[in-house]
């Protein structure tokens, strides 16, 4: 196996996604908080959903793999549908 290969990468939210932030902040709830970089529900207003289909895309183009890891399931179920509408097939 190659080896392992870490390149931490931070990302803004989208306007919605920011919006959802602060609200779960002044409601307390942790779990929101987690998930709010993927309420934008498209790569247009989700700058993280943008930025993993463009490592995925290029990774794929190389012929390489990409090992995502997500508490929630829903975030990959969403970034599957997206990958799949732009390239008629599963990552």
């Amino acid at each position: 196996m190659p080896e392992l290969e870490i390149i931490p990468q931070w990302m803004n939210f989208g306007e919605e996604e920011e919006k959802y932030y602060h609200q779960a902040v002044m409601e307390g709830k942790l779990m929101a908080m987690r998930r709010a970089a993927w309420r934008g529900g498209s790569p247009e207003n989700s700058p993280k959903l943008e930025k993993l289909l463009d490592i995925c895309e290029k990774a794929a183009d190389n012929g390489h793999k990409v090992l995502v890891f997500s508490f929630f399931k829903v975030s990959f179920i969403q970034f599957n549908n997206i990958y799949m509408e732009r390239h008629s097939k599963p990552l």
